[in-house]
């Protein structure tokens, strides 16, 4: 029974790289910036979406993410960068207790092959596990994860986004 999502997913992926090792040479110009996607898999509940370059997520406590970021210019992609932040919120009568933590930032820079050829899309990955533990007594009620990417041309052109994921009871 899995393995038609097997299938598929390969699928997907070789569809990804496809699209993500076309080439065309570096321009001379490019006065448009690129475009950022995301795509958000809940690897929990077994369901996917897409947003443009910004969106927010509805999710569960338990639930994980798997995060694919995607940076595209038919004139040619330079640069990728994804970064983030989570926020934790717990309490305990009317005390609250706030914790959060940063994400390692993640980046990937490209250059011209040596036949001056550049990738238009470019992508990175991540998954994320929200924090949900709280100490000494206090409840958990939500956690907030805040990831926020960009993509860079080889003119400077600059796109950036930002997906939020909200975890609640």
């Amino acid at each position: 029974m899995k393995r038609p999502s097997m299938v598929i997913l390969a699928a997907v992926s070789v569809l990804m790289g496809l699209g993500a090792c076309e080439k065309v040479p570096k321009p001379t110009s490019d006065s448009t910036p690129p475009t950022l996607n995301w795509h958000v898999e809940n690897q929990t509940t077994n369901t996917e979406n897409d947003y443009g370059a910004s969106g927010t997520v509805p999710g569960k406590k338990g639930d994980r993410f798997r995060v694919t970021l995607k940076a595209h210019d038919p004139e040619g992609i330079q640069k990728i960068t994804l970064e983030g932040e989570y926020i934790r919120h717990c309490v305990s009568g009317n005390l609250g207790q706030n914790g959060n933590g940063l994400y390692a930032p993640m980046a990937q820079t490209l250059a011209p092959d040596s036949d001056g050829k550049v990738l238009t899309q470019i992508f990175l990955i991540e998954s994320y596990d929200p924090d949900i533990t709280c100490s000494g007594g206090y409840l958990w009620q939500y956690t907030t994860i805040t990831l926020d990417g960009s993509g860079t041309n080889y003119f400077n052109g600059a796109a950036n986004g930002t997906l939020t994921i909200s975890i609640e009871p």
